[in-house]
């Protein structure tokens, strides 16, 4: 969807439950450089690949609900990821 989207985009891939204490965190976008923030915290900060593709690998996810939030300038998406 984002590569031929015309409006900024943000789909985090993967399910929105996991058992895994730490996970590889895929996005695809169609925006410049993205920064990666986990509960409120700054994870890094990536610019995309030529697959529209940023992703951070070894993520420590808590029990409970998790706060995956992408910013690219104004934009801000975020998602939740559950580890049960």
């Amino acid at each position: 969807k984002c590569q031929n989207s015309l409006e900024p985009t943000f789909h985090l891939a993967g399910p929105a439950e996991t058992t895994s204490a730490r996970e590889t965190v895929t996005v695809y976008t169609n925006v410049g450089e993205v920064m990666f923030f986990l509960n409120g915290r700054f994870v890094g900060a990536q610019v995309p690949n030529d697959g529209k593709t940023c992703v951070w690998r070894d993520v420590p996810l808590r029990l409970g609900e998790n706060v995956l939030e992408f910013r690219a300038g104004q934009i801000t998406r975020r998602f939740t990821r559950r580890r049960r």
